[in-house]
């Protein structure tokens, strides 16, 4: 098992996904309920995350490619069930970061505003760092 960190946690989310406003941006579609439509459809996929949804850069490149007849780089070999792996392995949504830390949802939100509990923004997603959660956990 791959072990990475944070830094390179962070390069790699900003690599393997992006937010509904970034894949707006890229495709060029002037309605979020298109993208929307576009995962409902299954031609990208769409991965829940708290209050937000992230779709695979490399889906988003290729459909905006199609649509631009222009060519994007391939990012790396990963597979989509390995970049969801990778997602699941080291980041936590917010409902599961508070099972975790067995607290309420007021407490979390002060953890987070006290930086005591740091996170990716990714449009309305959040991703907290699986490994600090389970540390923080730990020590309470």
């Amino acid at each position: 098992m791959e072990h990475f960190t944070k830094e390179e946690q962070i390069e790699r989310v900003h690599n393997y996904f992006m937010s509904t406003s970034e894949a707006v941006e890229v495709l060029k579609i002037t309605r979020r309920s298109a993208l929307t439509n576009l995962g409902d459809r299954g031609v990208v996929t769409q991965i829940k995350w708290d209050h937000g949804n992230l779709f695979f850069c490399e889906e988003i490149y290729a459909r905006a490619a199609l649509r631009k007849k222009e060519f994007y780089p391939k990012m790396d070999d990963a597979t989509k069930e390995e970049r969801l792996e990778f997602l699941h392995r080291y980041f936590v949504t917010r409902k599961e970061a508070i099972l975790l830390l067995k607290t309420t949802g007021s407490r979390f939100n002060y953890l987070v505003r006290s930086g005591k509990v740091k996170g990716i923004k990714k449009g309305g997603a959040t991703l907290y760092f699986r490994k600090e959660i389970d540390q923080f956990a730990e020590r309470r």
